[in-house]
């Protein structure tokens, strides 16, 4: 049986699948890395301080290699950035997002593809469910 399905139903669908990620194992893990990074007893003078320095990496480099302070600021956000990302806090939470990003990508090439199917055709039903 084939069933045509309206905008109510694709909307109720989307939702369904928002839930069905919100309430995976893979995402209740990156919202606990997260929080350990990110949180109260996360590494926050080291994330504070790569902000500062990718802040002034930012601003030096606008003007070019050329500056003066380029090459210090480089240098100053690679250890910042090393600083950060070799915690364990951040090494959590990175592999966590990169599972994540596996799966919603997996979701979204499903999506896509239910979405290619919707082309204009006389005989076709724009997207179906048997």
């Amino acid at each position: 049986m084939v069933m045509k399905m309206d905008r109510t139903s694709i909307a109720l669908l989307a939702w369904q699948t928002v839930d069905q990620i919100k309430e995976s194992p893979v995402y209740r893990a990156f919202l606990a890395a997260e929080s350990a990074l990110m949180g109260l007893d996360g590494p926050s003078e080291l994330i504070a301080a790569f902000t500062m320095a990718k802040a002034k990496y930012e601003q030096t480099s606008t003007y070019g290699k050329n500056h003066p302070d380029f090459k210090r600021d480089a240098a100053a956000l690679a250890a910042a950035k090393t600083a950060l990302y070799e915690t364990v806090e951040h090494k959590r939470y990175a592999a966590c997002l990169r599972e994540l990003d596996s799966i919603l990508s997996d979701i979204a090439g499903d999506i896509a593809e239910t979405l290619d199917s919707c082309l204009v055709s006389p005989q076709k039903h724009c997207i179906t469910r048997r």
